[in-house]
């Protein structure tokens, strides 16, 4: 995610390879180490992928560009999930579709993935079980609430209507009581 240009060829079962270079790549997304040290690593794709994580649940890019300079929005969001206040962050049209248990599993695995010390980092492999796990829940509850309805609901019909706003798509529900 960082840049291309420094991508190695390599096996992913390898337990520890790394590039040595000038640090170059997208402000925002690069692993804060390897811009002191000129490292990359494993745990340097998986710092930008939860920026990028981040991105999807906050509706915004990582950075802001302010007087001839860019700011990192990173540090800020990793503050609002340490201090459990998503509301101010998250995108309002995720705010209003998503489950607070997979909102929180999908936030903490975003503020996991960019941690500081690569240590503390996942694996991606850890990274897609907690991501499934954020689906599953909010699969989970979307499903016992149809199950719920399906008891006092004859037909439904399904139309997805494109917000002009927005350009988001959204689901109408139409539907007839027993």
């Amino acid at each position: 995610v960082s840049d291309v240009g420094v991508s190695k060829i390599g096996v992913s079962t390898q337990p520890h390879t790394g590039v040595v270079s000038n640090p170059v790549g997208t402000v925002g997304y690069c692993d804060p180490l390897y811009w002191e040290m000129g490292f990359l690593s494993k745990e340097s794709d998986v710092y930008s992928f939860g920026v990028v994580l981040f991105e999807v649940m906050c509706g915004r890019l990582c950075t802001e560009y302010h007087n001839d300079k860019h700011t990192s929005l990173v540090s800020w969001w990793k503050k609002c999930c340490d201090e459990k206040k998503l509301d101010g962050i998250i995108f309002q049209h995720i705010k209003e579709e998503i489950e607070w248990d997979s909102l929180i599993s999908f936030s903490s695995i975003a503020n996991r993935c960019t941690n500081r010390e690569r240590k503390e980092r996942p694996t991606m492999d850890e990274v897609l079980e907690e991501l499934q796990i954020a689906h599953e829940q909010q699969v989970v509850k979307h499903i016992s609430l149809v199950f719920s309805l399906k008891s006092c609901i004859s037909y439904s019909v399904f139309q997805r209507i494109q917000c002009p706003k927005t350009k988001y798509f959204c689901r109408i529900s139409i539907a007839t009581s027993l």
